[in-house]
């Protein structure tokens, strides 16, 4: 079972940045090369994401609260009021939103091995 950090590199992070290059693509209209330089990532990583090939468990967003914070972060990107550096902490926010029952049985299993 994967400790809750590598969930949070390897599914939740990927799926957020899915989520939001995924809308700013079709909300907003935004290139693959445009979203990844808002993102602070690369052109190829939006594509994976775009094709659904990464960042695709979006049960851990599925709540109401997640999808709005979701869809008023992307519009924040879109209208350029977050930098790719800002967007690390807006990140850490998001976690409030993943699927507590995950959240708390991954940090209490990786604590509980030392």
């Amino acid at each position: 079972m994967k400790s809750f950090f590598e969930m949070l590199v390897q599914d939740i992070l990927p799926t957020a940045r899915s989520l939001i290059a995924k809308k700013l693509i079709s909300d907003y209209g935004l290139s693959q090369k445009q979203v990844a330089e808002k993102l602070g990532i690369t052109q190829p990583a939006i594509s994976q994401y775009n094709k659904s090939i990464r960042g695709i468990k979006y049960h851990l967003f599925q709540d109401q609260e997640a999808k709005d914070f979701i869809d008023n972060l992307t519009k924040r990107i879109a209208e350029n009021q977050i930098t790719p550096e800002m967007l690390n902490y807006e990140f850490l926010e998001l976690l409030k939103f993943v699927k507590p029952e995950i959240q708390k049985d991954r940090i209490l299993q990786n604590f509980s091995n030392y």
